[in-house]
């Protein structure tokens, strides 16, 4: 039976392609597609036609008709014309001179050198150290470790071990708290001894040190601790905190307070130098880092201020990831960079006009303005592509000899690049 060709029966309704194409071959240039009735939007090749709109029906509007051209003239990207060619990467404007003469080889920085609260550098003559004797290794470190910091360890064991009791009430058989008692101070500074101990004679495990072998034994350790009440504060000691935290929060408020206790018996000189600061670690930690290049591949990674005269650890920065301690303000600064967020937080216990040394992953514009707004000098070496530095070095084209130097100064004079 022959099907209806004026599209009657409602199994042909349907717009198919022989139809489509039989449709634009019948079409004239100046048909009218709203009077067709076709919902299809065709564009028209004649550039005074409004028929490029993005509307399925022509818009007589001026507005209208503008975009329609605008949108004409842009090329579209296909096999039969020409792809947009990509848009090229700006520069921002180098604002750098070179500069010949040494005279001209200065900055015009002139930050006065004021340590925080206005004390000496060097070693705090508030700490209990007599300066006629020469002070042992023991009571510098309880000059650090005070009796404060000692008191907020032990009782932060006890409680935690006291909510460890409640869980395991009624206690297992081979519970650790089974029959756990309150650490006291002079049994806390004995575990730290038998602690130190071991990092100078390293075993494969805790129960090696305690081994009744003749190949092990070792009468000191058994001397000072019975293994399992070792091992129950060992185990304690790990959750320096409140006893329900989790996280971060088990290990820094003690650290910040260790911190705290640094930066009172100590104040630095002049120049300071920041880096990172890797500990290696193979056990459970959830923000442990892995780096084959590292000397330790698994670590915990810390970023330290430290005195560049003497090595002494001035700040502690311990990276949790997106949990890191930053300063919160910094996020909706104009200078939130990674690099702007650790040296604000390691900086906080020094004064102005210090100068700090770093290397090429601190190193950015963002740092030095921020740097400068709070009156600290900075030297550090930078890689050539990092935006705001001279483009002669940016573009990898500069050429010295041997023993050569070429210096810029930023149009502002606060800045200068050494090649």
């Amino acid at each position: 039976m022959a099907t209806p060709q004026n599209g009657s029966n409602a199994r042909s309704k349907r717009l198919t392609a022989e139809k489509v194409r039989e449709m634009f071959a019948n079409m004239d240039e100046s048909d009218d597609l709203e009077s067709s009735g076709s919902e299809y939007n065709v564009g028209n090749d004649d550039e005074d036609s409004d028929s490029g709109s993005a509307t399925s029906r022509p818009s007589t509007s001026s507005a209208s008709s503008d975009r329609s051209r605008q949108g004409a003239a842009q090329p579209e990207p296909g096999p039969s014309g020409e792809r947009p060619a990509k848009r090229a990467r700006t520069n921002d404007v180098d604002g750098w001179k070179e500069v010949k003469t040494g005279l001209d080889r200065e900055t015009g920085n002139n930050f006065r050198f004021l340590p925080k609260n206005g004390r000496e550098p060097g070693i705090s003559p508030d700490l209990d150290l007599d300066p006629v004797d020469s002070p042992s290794p023991l009571r510098c470190l309880k000059a650090l470790l005070t009796d404060a910091l000692f008191d907020y360890i032990i009782q932060s064991i006890n409680d935690f071990a006291a909510v460890q009791v409640t869980k395991n009430t009624p206690a297992r058989r081979r519970s650790r708290y089974a029959s756990w008692t309150d650490i006291t101070k002079q049994e806390f500074l004995k575990f730290l001894a038998v602690l130190t101990n071991m990092g100078i004679d390293k075993r494969a495990a805790v129960r090696d040190y305690f081994s009744t072998q003749p190949s092990q034994y070792a009468p000191r350790y058994h001397q000072m601790f019975d293994r399992e009440r070792f091992e129950v504060i060992y185990h304690t000691m790990l959750h320096v905190g409140e006893p329900d935290a989790t996280g971060k929060n088990k290990i820094e408020p003690f650290v910040n307070r260790l911190i705290e206790s640094y930066n009172e018996a100590f104040t630095p000189y002049e120049n300071v130098s920041i880096d990172e600061m890797i500990i290696g670690w193979k056990g459970r930690w959830k923000y442990k880092q892995y780096n084959a290049s590292k000397p330790h591949k698994y670590h915990i990674k810390s970023f330290g201020l430290v005195d560049s005269a003497t090595g002494y650890v001035l700040n502690l920065l311990t990276y949790y990831g997106a949990e890191t301690s930053y300063d919160p303000d910094l996020d909706v600064d104009s200078h939130g960079s990674n690099s702007v967020k650790i040296m604000d937080t390691l900086l906080k216990p020094i004064g102005s006009g210090y100068h700090i040394f770093a290397d090429r992953w601190y190193t950015t514009m963002n740092l030095l303005e921020y740097l400068i707004s709070k009156k600290q000098y900075f030297t550090g070496t930078f890689q050539a592509n990092r935006v705001g530095f001279p483009e002669e070095i940016r573009s990898k084209q500069l050429q010295l000899n041997y023993m050569e130097h070429k210096f810029w100064l930023s149009e502002d004079l606060r800045k200068m690049c050494v090649a």
